[in-house]
């Protein structure tokens, strides 16, 4: 079955753009520095072939020096990787949650200047729920992304984009 491309219409590449510009922008090092650990940690996971082909190559020449360092090098190689992956999840929680929590205060503050009436349609309850529970599930699905093997940090923002027009067609 044939995947259907994604077309992006100019109400939702303006939205990217705002979001972009409003709140993930500020964190242009964090995401540079996040980029850096991935590569980190893709060059740690490409040198494990080569360091099957070397062992295999030194068995083969009756190398026994393999037994010294292999099990060595490949503990450095591991410990590489494990640490790159782990200041990723890490620097990328960091910053999703702070993207979510600018998001939360924008929501609050905006609901400040609402209009009585509109506000009155909802219970207080009703609506910090709302806030809260999307946040939570934004949060959970970056967490679900950044620390399985799909490392895609702008899948948060997507799906961000998606629940903000899904609420603003329900409110209209």
């Amino acid at each position: 079955m044939a995947r259907k491309a994604l077309t992006l219409d100019s109400d939702t590449v303006a939205l990217l753009k705002r979001l972009w510009r409003e709140r993930v922008a500020q964190h242009k090092r964090s995401l540079g520095f996040i980029m850096i650990l991935i590569v980190i940690g893709g060059a740690a996971t490409s040198l494990y072939p080569l360091l099957i082909r070397e062992a295999f190559d030194a068995l083969d020449m009756r190398n026994m020096d393999i037994l010294y360092w292999g099990p060595l090098v490949v503990i450095v190689v591991t410990s590489i990787k494990g640490f790159a992956l782990y200041g990723q999840v890490v620097l990328t929680n960091v910053v999703v949650c702070r993207v979510e929590a600018d998001m939360q205060s924008a929501l609050y503050a905006h609901l400040i200047d609402l209009d009585l009436a509109q506000l009155q349609k909802d219970s207080p309850a009703t609506l910090t729920q709302r806030f809260t529970n999307e946040g939570t599930d934004h949060v959970l699905f970056a967490l679900d992304l950044c620390s399985g093997h799909d490392q895609n940090i702008f899948g948060f923002f997507w799906y961000s984009y998606c629940s903000i027009l899904e609420k603003r067609n329900t409110m209209e």
